[in-house]
């Protein structure tokens, strides 16, 4: 995949990151904290200027690190403090392509995350996807284990997983049973 400019290197200007995480800061949970201490710590460590693309809430769990734009979203029917972005609408795509990225990190397993790779590969941007959860597995608890073939062809699909990996430049997750579980 062809990259516009050496990440880190290139001198001109501080590189530029767009993130897109199916939950930054709307609800707490281990995987966004995860996500906001590596935005953190890229922007403090590499002057990196990091835009996170995701869905949000009036009454956030935590203030963010970087800069959020707020994807539009509807709340999931068996989890009213959990939404999901139905992908990228136009005003989202335009600002991302002002942006300019000259890395799109993929951490949203669902629309949002395949529509973000798509748009990267239509910018001939390097995506990277990391995954920490495997949201298949919370199936059986809600009584919805008939859709866990559904969901694990969904993580496999187009951005992270066995499939996504070969469509993103790199694919990761931050434990070995994790990355096991996601055929990484």
């Amino acid at each position: 995949m062809d990259s516009k400019a050496s990440l880190f290197g290139n001198g001109s200007r501080p590189a530029r990151i767009a993130l897109f995480s199916g939950n930054y800061n709307y609800t707490l949970d281990g995987a966004n904290k995860s996500l906001n201490r590596l935005v953190d710590h890229v922007q403090r460590t590499t002057g990196a200027q990091v835009r996170i693309y995701s869905p949000t809430s009036p009454t956030p769990a935590f203030a963010p690190v970087g800069d959020l734009v707020s994807v539009p979203s509807v709340t999931i029917p068996f989890r009213k403090d959990y939404r999901l972005a139905l992908g990228i609408p136009p005003a989202i795509r335009r600002d991302v392509e002002a942006f300019a990225p000259d890395l799109i990190h993929l951490s949203a397993p669902d629309l949002l995350g395949s529509a973000a790779l798509k748009l990267g590969r239509s910018l001939k941007t390097p995506v990277v996807a990391s995954l920490h959860t495997l949201f298949d597995s919370y199936l059986d608890y809600y009584g919805l284990g008939g859709l866990r073939a559904l969901a694990r062809r969904l993580r496999s699909g187009p951005n992270l997983g066995a499939r996504r990996g070969r469509r993103a430049v790199q694919s990761g997750a931050p434990q070995r049973g994790l990355a096991r579980g996601a055929g990484l």
